[in-house]
């Protein structure tokens, strides 16, 4: 996926996001920043990644949706099957397995560049 991209139906139900005041890892990583409206007031939805200090890669995608977005096969709605979530489900997964995901694959901070300053950064 590029920047800008896409998965219809991945933010549902509930989303979240980034609070730069409250406790969060200084590692965090967002890979995923969205727009999106709550309750009629702009908001952002982010799916994120940290390593903590045990070496262990903490994935958060965000939202309840993402599991509509893996809805694909027969007998399943595939109304939100989305190949690319799929694939980055597969992916995560198959990484994670192979061991220590934070060891192999450490979280590239970049909050700050999305306009976050972490007030109470963490490292769990």
């Amino acid at each position: 996926m590029q920047a800008g991209d896409a998965i219809p139906g991945a933010i549902d139900q509930e989303y979240d996001r980034i609070f730069p005041g409250a406790p969060t890892p200084a590692s965090i990583e967002v890979f995923a920043h969205s727009p999106v409206s709550c309750h009629g007031s702009p908001s952002v939805a982010d799916a994120i990644y940290y390593t903590a200090s045990s070496g262990a890669g903490v994935v958060n995608l965000a939202t309840l949706g993402w599991l509509d977005t893996l809805a694909c096969g027969p007998s399943i709605s595939e109304v939100w099957c989305s190949a690319a979530a799929t694939t980055i489900t597969r992916t995560v997964l198959t990484e994670a397995s192979a061991g220590p995901l934070g060891t192999s694959h450490p979280a590239v901070p970049n909050a700050a560049a999305l306009g976050y300053q972490l007030t109470r950064p963490t490292n769990p």
